[in-house]
């Protein structure tokens, strides 16, 4: 009878184990969705200030060809948006939600940014140029609160 305690015992424990080891794992793959996500945030900024830089150096030189570059990084800028965007959507939360919302106001002004980049070098125009100064600074500050809010959430939400 002392055997058969200890071995139902033991079961229990078991089942607790796997039961607890099953929810520290689902958070722990959230809580590395959530630093993908702000990892793309941080890539989807360096770019974008790259981007500005090149677009910068075009007006003050007046040398349209800094504008290319401007847009290719742009553009790379949009596409860690998304990828900050993805990674915060398989995550639930309010951090989560307010980095996928953030992320996802990003890519559409990075877009327009990579777009009006592209636009002023083709038409080798300072207006598109500005353009793309002014939704690549908006497209800056949105990736950069997707940014806070995935970095604090991945953390488990303490700053």
């Amino acid at each position: 009878m002392r055997g058969k305690k200890c071995k139902s015992r033991f079961g229990k424990i078991i089942v607790i184990a796997a039961v607890l080891m099953m929810g520290m794992g689902l958070q722990t793959a959230h809580a590395g969705n959530l630093f993908m996500s702000a990892v793309y945030a941080t890539y989807s900024g360096v770019n974008q200030g790259l981007a500005e830089a090149y677009t910068s150096l075009a007006l003050v030189n007046n040398d349209p060809s800094y504008l290319y570059d401007a847009a290719v990084a742009m553009d790379e800028a949009w596409y860690y948006s998304d990828e900050a965007w993805y990674y915060a959507g398989l995550v639930g939360g309010d951090w989560a939600y307010n980095a996928w919302l953030y992320a996802d106001e990003a890519y559409y002004y990075f877009e327009d940014a990579a777009y009006y980049a592209y636009l002023g070098y083709y038409y080798i125009d300072p207006f598109y140029a500005s353009l793309s100064l002014v939704y690549g600074g908006l497209g800056a500050l949105n990736i950069a609160y997707a940014e806070a809010y995935a970095g604090i959430g991945c953390y488990g939400g303490y700053y």
